[in-house]
């Protein structure tokens, strides 16, 4: 639940991104293409959002068998 609220308090932008590709499983190019955007955008959304959710959830990487 720590996890998921992080990501509840994502910026908007982030957390499109982050719903996309960490539950839906859209790759990056996708993503771009769904949300109107440049790869370089998802790229620097997707990379922003696990950097805000590894220190909402103190150093841990969302990757440790919370998926």
């Amino acid at each position: 639940t720590t996890f998921h609220n992080a990501i509840a308090s994502l910026p908007e932008s982030e957390r499109e991104v982050f719903h996309l590709i960490w539950y839906l499983g859209v790759d990056q190019k996708q993503a771009s293409e769904l949300l109107g955007c440049s790869t370089r955008t998802i790229k620097r959304r997707w990379q922003s959002a696990r950097g805000i959710v590894h220190l909402m959830l103190d150093g841990n990487s969302p990757d440790e068998g919370l998926r």
